[in-house]
């Protein structure tokens, strides 16, 4: 495809997204508002993945992100842009305080790590109670945010350039040497390259990344509780990355169809939603194992 077709298609897909709060109702709408959450957290998590790190605890930063927010907003901080600032900022400085010591491990030691993350802070946020609630965002002190179509636009208008700006940060300078790294670390490392240090910032870029969909989900649903922070959300990203592979435009469109999978046709299969997400991770591990598995000549 030409960069010409390309940006048509984005084009094409970005007025079709804007297009959806005046074609769909507010259900599938408010589905679409989980999806664009997803996906934000699915391109963190793929940022890591392509330097084979798989996270497990994408969830941890969501939550703490969503929490930043529903308490700014408690105390009469309603402005959606500020909440959305206060989450990426509360996030990124958890994941830079903890990423001093992840980023110096790699593979299965890394994605239990950020696993124990997770889960330590699906505990805190389970024991302080039930969640926390906010009061409808607002935008510039004028528009109130209390329809599904109109959170759900703040959401797209959001995430399009959170998208951007990861898609313009792993394709520049420091793109290339994560690229690197992910090839052959000891080789980066002799170039003068510090892995530490990159792997710590990837590290924060995809905490941040969740912390805005933190935020977004507290502008859309007013909530937030420790269910937003459990393993399946960690699990789900890291399925989407799986599927997508080194592409973010596929990771983000697989983030979607698990959650149409999970939410949507779950709801017309009642009490079948595990199902369809097993199916989902059956198909997802085959195919990327035959993927992977180099042709045999007879």
């Amino acid at each position: 495809m030409t960069s010409r077709a390309r940006l048509a298609a984005a084009a094409l897909g970005c007025a079709a997204a804007a297009a959806a709060p005046w074609v769909l109702d507010a259900y599938t709408i408010a589905i679409a508002t989980s999806a664009v959450v997803a996906i934000l957290v699915a391109a963190g998590a793929q940022l890591l993945t392509r330097l084979h790190l798989p996270s497990l605890g994408q969830a941890a930063y969501l939550g703490t992100g969503a929490y930043a927010a529903a308490t700014a907003a408690a105390y009469g901080v309603t402005d959606a842009a500020v909440q959305l600032a206060a989450a990426i900022a509360v996030a990124a400085g958890m994941a830079a305080a903890v990423g001093v010591a992840v980023a110096r491990t790699r593979g299965t030691v890394f994605m239990l790590a950020t696993l124990a993350i997770g889960e330590l802070a699906h505990t805190a946020a389970a024991r302080t109670g039930e969640g926390l609630s906010a009061p409808a965002a607002t935008l510039a002190g004028r528009w109130v945010l209390d329809r599904d179509g109109e959170t759900y636009l703040w959401a797209i208008g959001c995430a399009l350039p959170l998208l951007a700006a990861l898609a313009w940060l792993s394709r520049g300078r420091t793109g290339l040497i994560w690229q690197a790294l992910a090839d052959h670390e000891p080789r980066a490392a002799a170039a003068g390259h510090w892995a530490a240090a990159y792997i710590w910032a990837a590290y924060v870029t995809a905490a941040a990344a969740a912390g805005a969909a933190g935020a977004l989900l507290v502008a859309a649903h007013r909530y937030v509780g420790p269910a937003d922070m459990a393993f399946d959300v960690s699990a789900l990203a890291l399925l989407a990355t799986i599927i997508g592979q080194r592409s973010l435009t596929a990771t983000c469109a697989a983030a979607a169809a698990i959650v149409a999978a999970r939410d949507l046709l779950g709801a017309h299969l009642p009490g079948h939603s595990p199902l369809l997400l097993g199916a989902v991770f059956l198909t997802a591990a085959y195919l990327t194992s035959r993927r992977h598995t180099p042709a045999t000549s007879p």
